[in-house]
């Protein structure tokens, strides 16, 4: 986050494990200096702080192509500014263990964004250059059902079905490639937080156990799904009182969309309280 004479990740950040240093453009590729505007995937063994020393700067032009980036912002909070409407909404993310979205780029961290085309980007401290955040993607999630998963680490990842999110409009819940090994994260096929009718989950984590909660909207309350270990083959039926425990490890599940329960017989019961004045049950 600062300019530098000496851009070398063995100078910046002499902690880190050698040869670690690692730059994203449709793929990743090993690198040794470090760009302003850049972010990257630096490996160390424990946590530490560093302090930079260097030119500060408030601001950042930067080119993206289309698909995931990874960049870095100026020297202080910054927001971005997107005059081309280049970036889909709800792409930016932070990780801290896992994928987090994010409006607010902090200095010295790469943050994931996807571009739609080829173009330029600023990242400014500036409050009047921040482009206001769009609420499209936000009416999605309102109509959608909402499943949480949690490890014991604490984080949180937010999956969304159902509701009718438009074609043209999925990239905004696409994320990006999946997190080093140490990460969390669960997505469906396609590298998506969002499934219409369910599907195929990828599942990476390390810290079990795994605490799965559901959210139905107004207008998805018949609903009813169930989650597939594809191990074990084990299901367990989604609801919105009861939150699922899952302790065995487990890197891949199935989401399905299960018919309603439609009763067979009915039955009268005795009513309560009896005798009664004035009201029974």
């Amino acid at each position: 986050p600062v300019e530098t004479e000496d851009s070398s990740y063995e100078s910046l950040f002499p902690t880190a494990y050698s040869g670690s240093l690692y730059s994203f453009d449709g793929g990743y590729s090993e690198v040794d200096q470090l760009e302003n505007g850049e972010g990257y995937w630096l490996r160390f063994q424990e946590s530490s702080t560093v302090e930079f020393t260097g030119g500060m700067f408030d601001e950042i032009s930067i080119s993206v192509v289309g698909g995931w980036n990874i960049v870095s912002g100026p020297s202080e909070d910054a927001s971005l500014w997107d005059p081309d409407g280049l970036v889909y909404e709800g792409t930016v993310y932070g990780f801290n263990g896992a994928y987090v979205n994010t409006d607010i780029f902090e200095p010295g961290k790469g943050y994931w964004l996807r571009s739609e085309n080829t173009g330029n980007i600023t990242l400014s401290s500036s409050s009047d250059r921040a482009k206001q955040s769009s609420s499209v993607r936000d009416r999605y999630i309102s109509q959608s059902t909402k499943i949480r998963f949690r490890n014991s680490d604490g984080k949180t990842i937010e999956l969304y079905i159902g509701g009718s999110v438009a074609a043209p409009d999925r990239p905004m819940f696409s994320v990006p490639p999946l997190p080093p090994s140490t990460g969390f994260d669960v997505r469906f096929d396609g590298d998506s937080r969002y499934g219409k009718s369910g599907g195929e989950l990828t599942v990476l984590n390390n810290a079990y156990p795994l605490r799965i909660s559901c959210a139905f909207s107004d207008n998805n309350l018949d609903e009813h799904w169930v989650l597939v270990d594809d191990q074990t083959g084990e299901e367990y039926s989604l609801s919105s009182q009861d939150e699922l425990l899952i302790a065995a490890s487990l890197s891949s599940m199935t989401l399905k969309k299960a018919p309603p329960v439609i009763p067979e017989t009915f039955t009268l019961h005795q009513n309560f309280p009896n005798p009664f004045n004035p009201i029974t049950t």
